[in-house]
């Protein structure tokens, strides 16, 4: 049989391939930390006249313990202890150029829109503050764990001690690598008594975010993979804290922002055209500022990468 109109034969009427319609996201992390109840929020900053908040506490209730008196001697007035934490915020940003032909042939459920990129800017903030979080977990004076040597049950015990010792109250919460959270878990298998580690339980979830994997030892455990390298990239560090060990503040950019997305602050978004290169421009901007507060508060936990 000849002259069949065949699929083969049609390829000056037919395209290499097509694109559909719904694009899929590129597989990333995308843990959000915003909102997270072990972080201190200290507000929107704006309009108070500073781009530096300043957190202060005292000694009271309990911080200073009387002492013995002998009948009619004379007590001596004892000093209120107090100190206090600086937290600056600073320009996030990220910038995108789209051009003319790029968004006209773009399908019409694309991503290539103003719109659809405005509204990426939060994820981008999100992800940045999620980093920087991230990296607070080397910052911490007192740090569990031996460099090129895998998470076990005893670094983990090692960094509750630590926290208990401090009398740093809870509930506590682990930020882990993978690779940590993978290591910790074969350690347990291979312990002989009554622990238990607990799988991620919707309850748990709702507590602390899609980030949850377990809870042992009461300690809330998030895995977090934006946790940097240390030593020359031989290990992580990663951290678990308690209430007060970290402290984060944002702004929002008076006139700008990002109507009906919910966030855990403000997130600007400015648009601009390139008449000569028939591009447009999408820039989106947060400032925000995240710190230790309280280093006797959280523990680094340094292991195997």
């Amino acid at each position: 049989m000849a002259n069949e109109i065949l699929y083969a034969a049609l390829g000056d009427l037919r395209l290499p391939s097509i694109l559909r319609a719904e694009m899929d996201l590129s597989i990333a992390d995308r843990v959000t930390l915003w909102e997270h109840p072990a972080l201190t929020y200290l507000g929107d900053i704006a309009g108070q006249g500073s781009d530096v908040v300043k957190r202060a506490s005292i000694g009271l209730g309990g911080y200073d313990e009387m002492a013995a008196v002998a009948e009619n001697a004379a007590i001596v007035a004892t000093p209120i202890t107090t100190s206090a934490v600086t937290l600056a915020i600073a320009r996030q940003a990220i910038l995108r150029n789209a051009s003319d032909l790029a968004r006209l042939t773009d399908p019409k459920t694309g991503l290539i829109n103003v719109t659809a990129l405005a509204g990426d800017m939060v994820g981008s903030a999100a992800m940045r503050f999620t980093t920087m979080v991230a990296l607070l977990g080397g910052g911490f004076s007192n740090v569990v764990g031996s460099t090129g040597v895998n998470m076990s049950v005893d670094d983990f015990f090692a960094a509750v001690l630590v926290l208990e010792l401090g009398n740093i109250p809870g509930p506590y919460v682990a930020f882990l690598h993978g690779q940590q959270i993978g290591d910790l878990r074969t350690s347990i298998r291979a312990e002989t008594g009554p622990l238990i580690y607990v799988p991620r339980t919707a309850e748990l979830i709702e507590r602390v975010g899609q980030a949850a994997v377990g809870e042992f030892l009461g300690v809330d455990i998030l895995r977090v993979n934006r946790i940097p390298t240390a030593n020359a990239g031989a290990d992580r560090a990663g951290m678990m804290f308690g209430q007060g060990a970290i402290q984060w503040a944002d702004a929002a950019v008076p006139g700008l922002g990002v109507a009906g997305m919910v966030t855990g602050g403000r997130v600007s978004v400015a648009l601009g055209y390139d008449v000569k290169t028939g591009n447009v421009e999408v820039a989106g901007s947060y400032y925000c500022g995240v710190g230790v507060y309280e280093d006797a508060a959280g523990v680094g936990m340094v292991t195997d990468s």
